[in-house]
């Protein structure tokens, strides 16, 4: 501890008015070597997904990098992208649905088919919930 670094100089040598000045100083300069190493500083780093950048955490380097025209045209371009993405989802979706309707619509006719002909002679078991 610095603190009792210093007071052990101290007490080992006379005091004389030379003394407790360095042993002031020595104070002084430890004690301020000390508070300039403990200033916290942020490190971390600010990542932006869109434009695949880094950059500092502080709110000036975000504000001025997302009032950029790189950031804007790559948030337009996201927003895009998703949008499209969306819209191809939607459409997988109803294809999906319309390709299951008919699957279900055959084998109905079908069922319906071998029933009237006599073909089919066994129970009925419904798979589908509702």
């Amino acid at each position: 501890n610095t603190q009792q670094l210093s007071l052990q100089y101290f007490n080992q040598t006379k005091p004389s008015k030379k003394h407790i000045i360095s042993y002031h100083n020595i104070i002084l300069y430890m004690s301020s070597s000390l508070k300039r190493k403990d200033i916290w500083k942020n490190d971390e780093r600010y990542y932006c997904a869109c434009c695949n950048v880094w950059m500092g955490s502080d709110r000036m380097s975000i504000a001025i990098h997302e009032n950029g025209k790189k950031h804007k045209e790559a948030m337009e371009a996201s927003v895009l992208a998703r949008r499209k993405d969306k819209l191809k989802e939607e459409s997988d979706t109803k294809s999906m649905d319309q390709t299951m309707r008919m699957i279900h619509e055959a084998a109905d006719k079908r069922h319906r088919d071998d029933v009237m002909s006599g073909t089919f002679t066994g129970s009925v078991v419904s798979t589908s919930a509702g």
